[in-house]
């Protein structure tokens, strides 16, 4: 659920990013083929990319021993089934190969997730004509800004699933529990960002940078501020930490409200990370009143609205909760056989794919300053993410009877 929730939340945000800059098509030009080294969007667009492909390569190897299953339960989706789990079999090393490959992309997807955030704080941070923005916190301050939210979504949806599909035995009270003391202590660590970004803007700021501050606390923000600090942060985190120190006490609605509080918390602190900056440039003018007009607030609904479609289809198509290891299968289930290779072929094969892929990404890095250099780089991480594709697609002669 979470991988899906990733998958679904990076798209709308692609989405976002597109249509913000008016000229989608002019974006796309300028970026991929002519994109420079140097510019911040052509390294939003290499994180973005390496994250939504890691994700789905994570997820679908996940859930291959789920698709099988699937395969050999739904007859009219076999075809869709079958597709996806090709040279799949349920045997002990199949099993086995899947669960390293799966643990090494959990592993590799961390620090990759943690690159798409920061390269946001670099992006605010770096500007030094900005106050407000001109920030070396910023980076971690949206690394656990993410966090914070897609903890707090996780748990409104499994909620949301729990009582839709009625899957109480699978997500009981005591898994929201553990999700709710995590959650709090997250929260507990943004507070403290925030207070020490205020602290520092208060006392040893430069005139810009506390004209920030104050706006942010005692001006025209001061309401959004504090309301989105005490009633989605400092309540929410007291409410999950008593719950978390009773022993024998956990309330779902109680996990529910803290975390739906959070995430709107988090979103208003986006914007006032955006917007207060905006009222104090260095330009010796006065600068109008910002107000989201009603295309810019259609444009955002309809990214949330995507998203919740796109999601509710996965959840109709795909296994969203994993099938117990002991699940019976089918007899008369004939797996897919894929592509059976020796064990040499099968190590050449990836070699070459590891080599090109390095390859690939220094001939971009090498020719950086050159046209069509961020696709030359993006090239070479799509084949490192075809690795763990070839590891688990590919069977050796080892693997090729099929497990019923």
């Amino acid at each position: 659920i979470a991988e899906l929730i990733t998958l679904v939340s990076m798209t709308a945000a692609v989405m976002n990013i597109t249509l913000d800059v008016g000229r989608p098509e002019r974006f796309i030009v300028n970026v991929v083929p002519h994109g420079q080294w140097r510019a911040p969007f052509v390294w939003s667009m290499t994180v973005i990319s390496t994250y939504v492909v890691g994700s789905t390569v994570y997820l679908y190897l996940a859930m291959r021993r789920d698709l099988c299953i699937c395969a050999a339960e739904i007859p009219r989706r076999r075809w869709l089934y079958g597709l996806l789990s090709i040279a799949y079999s349920d045997s002990e090393g199949s099993r086995r190969t899947h669960g390293r490959v799966v643990w090494w992309c959990a592993v590799i997807i961390l620090p990759i997730m943690v690159s798409v955030h920061s390269v946001y704080g670099y992006v605010f941070g770096l500007q030094a004509g900005r106050p407000g923005w001109y920030n070396p916190f910023l980076a971690p301050y949206f690394v656990l800004g993410a966090i914070v939210t897609g903890f707090s979504a996780i748990i409104v949806v499994v909620a949301i699933l729990r009582r839709v599909f009625r899957w109480q035995e699978y997500f009981p009270p005591r898994m929201f529990k553990g999700l709710g003391i995590f959650l709090g202590f997250v929260t507990l660590l943004y507070l403290y960002f925030f207070f020490s970004e205020q602290l520092t803007g208060q006392y040893s700021a430069p005139a810009a940078e506390r004209a920030v501050s104050n706006d942010l606390l005692w001006g025209r923000f001061a309401w959004l501020t504090w309301s989105s600090v005490i009633g989605g942060l400092v309540i929410p985190f007291w409410a999950l930490f008593i719950q978390g120190a009773r022993p024998g006490f956990s309330s779902i609605p109680l996990t529910v409200a803290c975390a739906i509080l959070i995430n709107v918390a988090l979103w208003i602190k986006r914007f006032l990370i955006v917007v207060p900056s905006f009222y104090h440039p260095h330009l010796p003018y006065r600068v109008a009143e910002y107000t989201p007009t009603p295309l810019e607030w259609t444009v955002m609904g309809g990214t949330w609205i995507f998203a919740i479609f796109f999601f509710s289809i996965l959840v109709k198509l795909l296994p969203v909760i994993e099938i117990p290891p002991g699940f019976p299968l089918k007899k008369n289930y004939a797996f897919q056989p894929g592509l059976v290779v020796s064990r040499a072929e099968k190590a050449v094969v990836v070699l070459l794919t590891v080599l090109a892929g390095i390859g690939m990404i220094a001939y971009g890095f090498a020719t950086r300053d050159l046209d069509y250099a961020p696709v030359k780089w993006l090239t070479g991480i799509l084949l490192l993410c075809a690795v763990p594709l070839e590891i688990c697609l590919i069977r050796t002669q080892a693997l090729r009877r099929y497990a019923y």
